[in-house]
């Protein structure tokens, strides 16, 4: 999946079985409601006369592709459907490329990385190790080494989740911590050539580049972070694997960013500012509120069509913090016994500005 790819699959009225804007379910319907395939690829309620052909023919279980342009307000461009029947059934499978995703697009590593400085791998008790202390004896001193085993305020570090290792069983099981630790920090901040797995390297192919990128903003974190505020650390997960964090911290190995409900809501609502409900922090610092925003790749095409969705940005605020600090701006204010629980005021219905109805605080 890259880009704005998407897949369905219809039978042979049309119904849509699959689609890959459908959210997963969790319990088996016992009786589902398929929607319409047409209903779904239209582009913004707006007529695609194009795709009329292309559903009979799925529907007949034919195998075939065409490009359709999209007028619509948020899926502009030319659209091609690759399309064929599953054998011995009535079922068809599509998936679609828009003209900009024909060829996926990465990263570019910095050519000059004067200002990036060094990037450190989130295991931070390893560099307190012998062999990193050999191997990389500025490490340790810039990390303030008696302080590893607690949380980097003078440095960001990045984790990289499974899909990032070319072979897992290596980094996981015969590697020890350290010399892991060592590999990773040696080859994402040194000049050895990034040739990914299917040329022998050890590293999917521009990983290292995602790495260098996000350094920039760990950077800035550890510029700008204020320790007075209910913020407890600032992140990014990319969509290829890599969570850059400050305040520096070790994180659980098994990890996934893209999987955590922070990063799948802002990339299902990209142009929305997330804010989470209180959950428990996988790192452990307890009862926490995640604010997230997606991050769009770049456009250097002038293509008014929506960016895709690179990676996520979020920050967690404690609860118990936020919390406190809400109660005391409300006490503090004059009207404060206008705004307690079970108050009754106007509110509107839903995005309508014309509709209001009584609403009551909690």
């Amino acid at each position: 999946m890259w880009g704005d790819v998407s897949t369905f699959i219809i039978n042979s009225f049309g119904d849509s079985i699959f689609h890959s804007s459908f959210s997963p379910n969790s319990e088996i319907a016992s009786d589902p409601f398929f929607l319409p395939i047409a209903d779904l690829e239209r582009a913004s309620n707006e007529t695609m006369p194009e795709f009329v052909s292309i559903e009979r023919s799925m529907r007949a279980s034919r195998t075939g592709q065409q490009t359709v342009n999209t007028p619509g307000k948020y899926m502009t461009g030319n659209r091609t459907y690759y399309y064929t029947s599953l054998n011995n059934s009535d079922y068809s499978f599509a998936f679609v490329i828009p003209e900009r995703d024909h060829v996926i697009r990465y990263l570019s590593e910095a050519v000059n990385r004067s200002g990036l400085g060094v990037s450190y791998f989130h295991h931070l008790t390893a560099y307190a190790s012998k062999l990193l202390r050999k191997k990389l004896p500025y490490a340790y001193e810039a990390l303030e080494g008696e302080t590893l085993n607690q949380s980097n305020y003078y440095h960001s570090t990045f984790f990289l989740q499974s899909g990032c290792f070319c072979d897992l069983f290596r980094y996981l099981y015969v590697m020890s911590p350290e010399e892991a630790t060592l590999d990773v920090h040696q080859f994402m901040n040194g000049r050895e050539k990034d040739v990914g797995c299917w040329e022998g390297g050890r590293y999917m192919k521009h990983v290292r580049a995602e790495v260098l990128l996000t350094s920039r903003a760990g950077r800035i974190w550890r510029e700008s972070f204020n320790a007075s505020l209910p913020v407890i650390q600032v992140y990014m997960g990319t969509e290829r694997g890599v969570v850059r964090i400050f305040p520096g911290q070790r994180l659980p190995r098994t990890y996934n960013a893209v999987k955590r409900h922070w990063y799948k809501k802002a990339v299902l609502f990209p142009n929305k500012t997330i804010i989470s409900l209180p959950y428990l922090d996988a790192i452990g610092h307890g009862r926490v509120m995640s604010i997230s925003q997606a991050v769009f790749q770049g456009n250097v095409t002038g293509d008014k069509s929506p960016l895709p969705v690179k990676a996520v940005l979020s920050m967690d605020l404690l609860y118990a913090n936020l919390q406190a600090r809400l109660l005391d701006v409300i006490a503090s204010n004059k009207n404060a016994r206008k705004k307690g629980c079970g108050t009754l005021y106007r509110c509107l219905e839903g995005d309508s500005l014309a509709v209001k109805h009584v609403c009551e605080t909690r």
